[in-house]
């Protein structure tokens, strides 16, 4: 058609169109904020990552914690001192005793009695002041993944933990399920009191290197009771 312009029926204007303002509400750190929408980008949580359930594979199983509590206990010129665990264990734990500091007091011979779901007595060969740490466990299967929570920051640890009847025995091998790979980092042995009678007082001494399912250990002299241990490693 002779005299038609297209951009006639085209909808231009000659400065830039704003879109209207739209007041929205969201909650920011507690506090409930008011944005215009068409100035900024709101982040909705329409989305999330598809985890191995929506993907038709079974989740993953929780880590398997042990109960487990660990503390210091304080002597002044005592042999003997009541210790009440930090929780309730579910049944009797195994407990160790470890002298600190070890320098110095290797003439103290240590052992635990009346062992129960809430606490234990902590027993010395001789008074002496200073302080006993403590680490006792429950779980129904080792190795088991402990929680150590020391100033308030926590270490994780994997642990087997086992108890040995001594009879007369003057020394004693520790079997233990493997932690890892190689040799654990520490075991800790604790003669028990099981008639708590007070004759577990002997001192306990590894005759050979941490292997990693066992380790060989001697009495001092020898004794009548068990002896609880527990070997961790990072």
């Amino acid at each position: 058609m002779a005299g038609y312009n297209p951009n006639r029926k085209k909808k231009t204007y000659s400065f830039n169109r704003q879109q209207p303002s739209k007041i929205i509400a969201t909650v920011v750190d507690g506090k409930v904020e008011y944005f215009d929408e068409t100035l900024v980008t709101v982040d909705n949580p329409f989305y999330q990552l598809q985890n191995a359930a929506s993907q038709g594979l079974p989740p993953p199983p929780p880590p398997i914690l042990a109960q487990y509590d660990e503390d210091v206990i304080e002597f002044l010129w005592t042999d003997t001192e009541t210790a009440t665990f930090n929780i309730v264990f579910s049944q009797n734990p195994y407990v160790t005793l470890e002298v600190l500091p070890a320098s110095g007091f290797e003439n103290i011979a240590f052992f635990a009695s009346n062992i129960s779901t809430t606490g234990f007595i902590a027993n010395v060969s001789a008074p002496f002041s200073g302080q006993l740490v403590y680490r006792s466990i429950v779980s129904p299967t080792f190795p088991v993944i402990i929680e150590r929570v020391v100033v308030s920051n926590s270490f994780y640890y994997t642990a087997s933990a086992g108890s040995i009847p001594a009879s007369s025995n003057s020394e004693f091998l520790a079997t233990y399920n493997a932690i890892g790979v190689s040799s654990p980092q520490h075991i800790f042995f604790t003669p028990i009191d099981d008639d708590n009678n007070g004759d577990a007082g002997v001192a306990l001494q590894e005759t050979g290197s941490m292997g990693l399912t066992t380790t060989a250990v001697t009495f001092s002299a020898p004794v009548y009771n068990s002896i609880h241990y527990l070997a961790v490693k990072p």
